[in-house]
């Protein structure tokens, strides 16, 4: 991507080889704004992608910029008609089950109220659009995008969910 004119930033809580240029920062909703200060990036970034395995819907909450594109994890285990969403845990580690993150439905309402659009859904990960650049809203409709996935364990001690 860098040899087509690309440039960005990648963090992610695990160490990586220091050749990939990935720099190892725990993102959490208490955090996000700072780090998006001290990596100095633009408030109308291009591009986000927020995969953290669990928080994402607390992070988005939080995050104050508006960058024109988001890809967020979402949990396709969750039927479609529910909103839910872990609960907030700056300390969350996903230990591979089905607790993790939050409902399609659930990143959907906080979409709208942040003017966004859902464009696109996979089963894993969602895609919005900041609204003001999306000129034909109508044709995206939640009940035609949702993807489920069941790819991980139940969850077995039976955690409680947030409704949004």
């Amino acid at each position: 991507m860098r040899e087509q004119g690309w440039s960005g930033v990648f963090l992610d809580g695990n160490d990586h080889p220091a050749h990939l240029g990935v720099s190892r920062e725990f993102i959490t909703p208490l955090n996000i704004n700072h780090l998006y200060q001290k990596y100095a990036l633009p408030d109308d970034l291009d591009f986000m992608s927020i995969d953290i395995d669990g928080q994402e819907l607390w992070v988005w909450l939080s995050l104050i910029p508006r960058p024109k594109v988001l890809i967020i994890e979402y949990n396709g285990s969750i039927p479609a008609d529910q909103s839910v969403t872990i609960p907030f845990d700056v300390h969350h580690v996903w230990d591979k089950t089905r607790y993790h993150g939050a409902s399609l439905l659930a990143l959907d309402k906080i979409a709208k109220a942040k003017f966004y659009t859902l464009v696109f859904a996979n089963g894993v990960n969602a895609f919005f659009v900041r609204d003001d650049l999306v000129s034909n809203k109508n044709d995206f409709r939640y009940e035609n995008l949702f993807v489920p996935f069941a790819g991980h364990a139940e969850d077995p001690h039976n955690r409680p969910w947030v409704h949004i």
